[in-house]
């Protein structure tokens, strides 16, 4: 069993960039930088879409269909990173998309002040509490393995099924002994773009979730 490339499927990438018009029928209003970086946090990891869809000026089923289908694609990419093992099935990849929205959930943050430039740009600040989740995967992932083991399964011969196993069984462990470490604050720019719209970078969402999950990139 690699357990870099389980570590790397594991790895929960969150590289969106959301963007949203700063105007609305009838005229201009103000941007609410806090309920739009609130609602982008909430909707992808509490799996609660009300100020995103918002934001975004969609509904809550569209916003959530929006998010699920960006989690299935990034399901389908990492998964396929094992075409080795064999092929996973729907149910396979379910129960991973499962885990990960899961551990997902574990998240705890909230977001403080925004402080706009002369720009029109944003400064955020998010008070986070970092969880040990993903730093106690690979530990995790070495006791499950040796379990296996000990019952008598091969994992050096690992395929689709039993990578499956392994993983899921190593994701719960984690959950279940998941602890956080001291809060800390962590800022991150939303920035208006040549059209008037606002956006987060793929790069500051990938410092929230490094924030919020060390070890998970």
């Amino acid at each position: 069993m690699n357990r870099g490339k389980m570590k790397k499927v594991l790895a929960l990438m969150l590289g969106f960039i959301f963007v949203i018009s700063a105007t609305a029928c009838g005229g201009a209003t103000k941007f609410d930088a806090e309920a739009y970086v609130r609602g982008v946090l909430d909707a992808n990891y509490k799996q609660k879409y009300d100020e995103y869809a918002k934001t975004r000026g969609i509904s809550e089923k569209d916003a959530k269909a929006e998010i699920e289908d960006t989690l299935d694609e990034q399901v389908d990419t990492e998964l396929s990173g094992l075409e080795d093992l064999g092929t996973f099935t729907e149910e396979e990849k379910q129960e991973y998309k499962d885990m990960l929205v899961k551990i997902d959930n574990l998240a705890k943050y909230e977001v403080k002040e925004a402080k706009e430039d002369k720009d029109g740009n944003f400064t955020v600040t998010i008070e986070v509490t970092p969880s040990d989740v993903y730093q106690t995967l690979e530990d995790n992932s070495t006791a499950v393995a040796q379990e296996m083991m000990d019952q008598g399964q091969d994992v050096s011969q690992a395929d689709a099924s039993m990578f499956q196993d392994l993983l899921i069984q190593s994701m719960q462990k984690s959950i279940d002994g998941n602890t956080y470490s001291d809060t800390t604050t962590i800022e991150i720019a939303v920035t208006k773009d040549s059209d008037g719209q606002y956006g987060i970078s793929d790069s500051d969402m990938e410092k929230i979730s490094t924030a919020l999950f060390p070890g998970s990139v």
